[in-house]
């Protein structure tokens, strides 16, 4: 049985417009670069951790290690642990992340008003959009392999298999060439 968290189509129509009304949220993050491109990362893989997914996290390692986090650091942020290479200013937004995937995208209010007071609005509104982003392609991949499962005999609980068909069809350009590249670097 698949048991990673997928989209199903009432989750990623409300998640694909969250994203395009963000939009402007996403291009401001990258622009001002208050966020450091680690930071970024790391906030990446922290919520990779709590969804699993498998090219989001072969991907973002190798970003990761370009970025200058030591394997290490990765490895344990892939296994959500916050290690003690992470500094004070950048833990709370790590916990942030993981809370965020916890929670299916849905925070308690209590958590966004902490990251607030911690970081700032602008900084806040920057590491949310980082990991909303994330998150959205963690989905992505794992109902992309959510399908590749199906075929195999283990579908995902209450998953659709019209929607993972159409979805699988439609990420194929993007995800085909990543699950080929993983498929082989596995096998070696």
């Amino acid at each position: 049985m698949f048991k990673k968290r997928i989209f199903s189509l009432q989750t990623f129509s409300a998640d694909t417009a969250v994203i395009i009304r963000r939009l402007p949220d996403s291009i401001n993050a990258r622009r001002k670069k208050r966020i450091s491109h680690a930071f970024a990362e790391r906030l990446r893989l922290a919520t990779t951790s709590v969804n699993g997914c498998l090219y989001c996290s072969y991907g973002h390692t190798r970003i990761a290690m370009r970025a200058g986090i030591a394997r290490e650091e990765i490895d344990q942020l892939l296994k959500g642990e916050i290690g003690k290479d992470v500094d004070e200013f950048e833990a709370p937004g790590l916990l942030f992340a993981q809370h965020f995937a916890e929670t299916q995208g849905h925070p308690e209010p209590l958590m966004l008003a902490r990251l607030s007071d911690i970081y700032g609005t602008e900084h806040a509104r920057d590491i949310l959009t980082y990991v909303r982003e994330i998150q959205f392609g963690n989905l992505s991949g794992n109902t992309f392999e959510a399908f590749l499962s199906r075929l195999q005999g283990n579908a995902a609980p209450g998953s659709n298999p019209a929607f993972e068909a159409i979805f699988f069809i439609l990420s194929l350009p993007v995800l085909g060439p990543l699950h080929n590249l993983i498929r082989r670097k596995l096998k070696k």
